[in-house]
């Protein structure tokens, strides 16, 4: 069994970047060996497509050489007596070659190419974890993550600082490498002149290094590295000192590039940045977002007395996007905005406002807290996408000779999630939906963060309310009906562990307002717990299951001298006196605890009274007050698709 699942097993990992061989097997790196073991047994399967070791290197070196001289080149044999003897061993030569060309599992495995112990033989599977310990390959990532960090602590500490840790850093170098050994390095203190984001970005993203702080926070003029297993540390330390400086000397050209000029003035640069071809460039998009982000700061409940800074903030958003800091190091997108902002002299809420404009970045990312940041990144998102979505935008420079946009080589840079309002809208309707199989402009991670923002911020915002204010500023036309958040609102609501019944009794209600949809989901799943909610339920259905499928009119009047029993006037009074306190905004818990008050009239209703009487005048009185008293749950939740309905 194991032999002929294993294979498939390997083939199905997947990696974020892979290589392929033979037009078939994909893997992140070539496959070299396959130790596979069940005790002291050897586990015999097949992973094609990779060359096995040294042998198989050399072989497939040569293999298109003889392929091409075995049918190019005559057959001497064949020639002088007509048989092709030789040719036959030629066939059984490539035919090993082809053998040799696929790797098969074994008992060995290789430690280190530097070390005496590179070849290893692994008696049974229950050795492996000692027999790679003493080779110096240290199996467990706990373990090497451990090292990893006490290592460097105690190397931190050394020089009176502490290690900067990034979690995602310190995952990706775990996993670098199978004998960690952390080395300290320096570099020169002319370049802490330079912004301190940039400087630990350059560290982290280009070169794995850890950056070092002190006690304050300040940067130190070192960084520490992580090496693979036994090295020669002066020599990796002046060389990883080198390839930080070279990068640390570019990031300063570039810095000063930017510096020589306002913040302002990059702005214009948007022009040079095609956001969609039916959509524009980036500066059209820019200029959407500062026409509808005073009226979504209305609909936040954002005062009037900040409506100002929104346009101000508004009308520098994205122009790092034209800086060449940002160009060359693009998930600093917001970060420099930020620095650049507070350098010439914005306030601190509109400089905050351009950074958090990007805001989530990533999955666990910080949600933006201002006004007017939360605004700016709502808006943008309703209104396209930057880092959180991780779709790419071609920086294109337009040639007025050619009047058209052409591409800078190997420039892209990645427009944050910042206007998601304006990124939904626009996107859906330049046909960028996303299918069931790709989603190439990140538009259900668009629509995840605008969840995720308005919840977690408690912002009330009707949903279908602002993609009709990002509609009406598209350059091209769109329904933002047909642009659907329920199913992200979904997710978001069953990710925090809410049962997908209530989600759905909720969303269908109460979709387009997230925050109080998240709210009164809570609320109740808490009720669902308890012993009234299911009561008033089972109440709700009964009314609700007899109207069903009935032609009742909704605007027809209940008749109160049609009433022949104590009962129909009973709940009909119970009910004019639930109507003004239920309505579409009300609490859900305040909902399930006014219901209560139906429970015992509706249960003395069909006790005692039969609604589908012979009397045409009287069925359809009842009907009509049952209607009215099913349709109190509309706007709220929808209770049949709770259990118990």
């Amino acid at each position: 069994v194991l032999s002929e699942d294993l294979p498939g097993s390997i083939a199905k990992i997947s990696f974020q970047k892979s290589m392929r061989w033979n037009s078939e097997v994909m893997f992140s790196r070539p496959v070299r060996w396959i130790l596979a073991l069940h005790g002291d047994l050897v586990v015999p399967l097949i992973f094609a497509g990779v060359l096995r070791q040294v042998l198989g290197s050399v072989a497939f070196s040569f293999f298109p050489l003889c392929l091409i001289c075995y049918r190019l080149v005559p057959c001497p044999c064949q020639q002088a007596s007509g048989s092709s003897f030789c040719c036959l061993i030629f066939d059984a030569l490539l035919l090993s070659l082809t053998f040799l060309m696929t790797i098969y599992s074994g008992n060995t495995s290789h430690g280190l190419r530097n070390t005496p112990s590179a070849t290893l033989r692994i008696e049974s599977a229950e050795s492996y974890v000692d027999v790679m310990r003493h080779a110096g390959i240290s199996i467990d990532i706990e373990q090497r993550k451990k090292t990893i960090l006490e290592r460097s602590s105690s190397l931190a500490e050394g020089v009176d600082g502490s290690i900067v840790i990034q979690s995602g850093l310190l995952d990706e170098v775990v996993n670098l490498v199978e004998a960690p050994v952390p080395v300290l390095g320096k570099f020169e203190e002319s370049f802490l002149m330079l912004p301190k984001d940039l400087l630990i970005m350059v560290m982290q993203k280009h070169q794995k290094y850890f950056a070092m702080t002190d006690r304050n926070g300040q940067l130190l003029p070192y960084f520490i590295s992580v090496a693979n297993g036994t090295i020669n540390e002066a020599v990796v330390k002046k060389g990883n000192e080198a390839v930080l400086r070279a990068r640390y000397e570019d990031a300063k050209f570039f810095y000063k590039l930017d510096t020589s000029k306002k913040f302002s003035e990059f702005r214009n640069g948007l022009k040079g940045i095609l956001f969609h071809e039916k959509l524009g460039t980036m500066l059209d998009k820019m200029i959407r977002l500062e026409n509808i982000v005073a009226e979504i700061g209305l609909a936040l409940g954002v005062g009037e007395d900040k409506l100002q800074t929104l346009r101000d903030a508004a009308s520098l958003a994205m122009s790092d996007l034209a800086t060449a800091v940002v160009t060359e190091f693009t998930s600093l997108s917001g970060i420099m905005a930020r620095h650049y902002a507070l350098r010439d002299g914005y306030s601190e809420q509109i400089s905050e406002a351009l950074f958090e404009i990007t805001l989530p970045r990533f999955s666990g990312d910080v949600l933006p807290k201002t006004d007017a940041g939360t605004v700016l990144s709502i808006a943008d998102r309703l209104s396209t996408n930057k880092s959180m979505c991780s779709w790419e935008v071609l920086l294109l420079k337009f040639d007025p000779d050619r009047n058209s946009f052409w591409r800078i080589p190997d420039k892209r840079t990645k427009i944050s999630s910042s206007s998601w309002l304006d990124s939904l809208v626009g996107l859906f309707g330049a046909g960028c939906q996303p299918s069931s199989f790709s989603d190439p402009f990140g538009l259900r991670r668009i629509s995840y963060g605008l969840v995720q923002v308005l919840v977690d911020n408690k912002r009330n915002l009707d949903v279908r309310h602002g993609m009709g204010l990002a509609a009406a500023v598209q350059p091209i036309k769109v329904d933002a009906r047909t642009i659907d958040n329920v199913r992200k609102l979904e997710q978001f609501l069953v990710d925090k562990g809410i049962s997908p019944e209530v989600v759905r009794s909720i969303l269908t209600e109460r979709a387009n307002l997230p925050y109080l949809a998240a709210k009164s989901a809570y609320k109740l799943e808490a009720l669902s717990k308890g012993e009234l909610l299911p009561k008033v339920v089972e109440a709700y259905s009964r009314p609700t299951r007899i109207v069903r499928g009935k032609d009742i009119n909704d605007n027809i009047e209940v008749d109160e001298t049609a009433f022949e029993t104590k009962e129909e006037r009973a709940l009909w009074n119970t009910f004019l006196s639930l109507r003004s306190k239920i309505h579409t905004g009300i609490e859900v818990d305040d909902f399930v605890e006014t219901s209560s008050q139906l429970l015992q009239p509706l249960e003395d209703f069909f006790n005692h009274v039969f609604v589908m009487v012979e009397d045409e005048k009287i069925r359809s009185n009842r009907l009509a007050m049952l209607k009215k008293i099913s349709d109190l749950p509309r706007g709220i939740a929808d209770l049949s698709v709770l259990p118990g309905f």
